[in-house]
């Protein structure tokens, strides 16, 4: 981009590239993610095939099994996530019965 702006005839660069981190072991940087933001998903399993991301493990409660999931989204390279982790045996799980607000 410097070098571009120093040629005579270079008014402006607009630099639209971005560089993505290597995936590295990507259970590890699930695990430095989900420790970041307090989500606590235990004896988590992680495989990539081709983008898609499954997940398995145990999960105190919903908030902590969506969190997992959209916490992957934000990866490098995250194509699609399946969701296989369920609830600890006890979990609260939401009302669907209950009326939305109009």
């Amino acid at each position: 981009e410097q070098g571009l702006l120093q040629l005579p005839e270079v008014d402006d660069v607009r630099n639209f590239l971005t560089i993505s981190p290597p995936l590295g072991d990507l259970r590890a940087q699930l695990e430095s993610v989900f420790e970041r933001q307090g989500v606590a998903i235990h004896g988590l399993r992680v495989t990539v095939s081709e983008g898609v991301v499954t997940l398995k493990g145990r999960a105190e409660g919903w908030f902590d099994r969506d969190a997992a999931e959209r916490l992957t989204w934000e990866l490098p390279d995250v194509k699609a996530v399946a969701n296989r982790i369920v609830l600890s045996e006890g979990a609260v799980e939401p009302d669907t019965d209950e009326e939305l607000p109009a």
